[in-house]
């Protein structure tokens, strides 16, 4: 009962710990209203919405990118919160609806 109690109490602290990485995280991230966050990246780096998906703890997921310049966007809205930008680069290209299995082509 002991060691079952042991377990628990890790798990419980490994949780903590996680969501206290995910607060800080978010503390860095730059955010602000949905709206505002995709005039801005349209009017500054030309990029538009290419993909969006929900994640498992159900924030939208959007990947904006810029064709011509290739500048891409990765950013994560709460519901009803907050748009926080949380990655960026360079050299964005689509792949086709089809890409092999293997990764040649890709």
């Amino acid at each position: 009962m002991e060691r079952k109690q042991g377990w628990i109490a890790l798990f419980f602290w490994g949780c903590a710990a996680a969501l206290a990485a995910q607060v800080v995280a978010a503390e860095g991230a730059a955010c602000g209203p949905r709206a505002q966050i995709v005039e801005q990246l349209e009017d500054r780096y030309g990029e538009r919405r290419r993909a969006a998906g929900l994640t498992a703890d159900g924030l939208l997921m959007e990947l904006f990118a810029a064709e011509g310049t290739g500048s891409w966007t990765i950013t994560l809205t709460q519901p009803g919160g907050p748009t926080c930008l949380v990655g960026a680069g360079q050299a964005f290209h689509a792949l086709s609806a089809q890409v092999a299995e293997d990764g040649q082509g890709a």
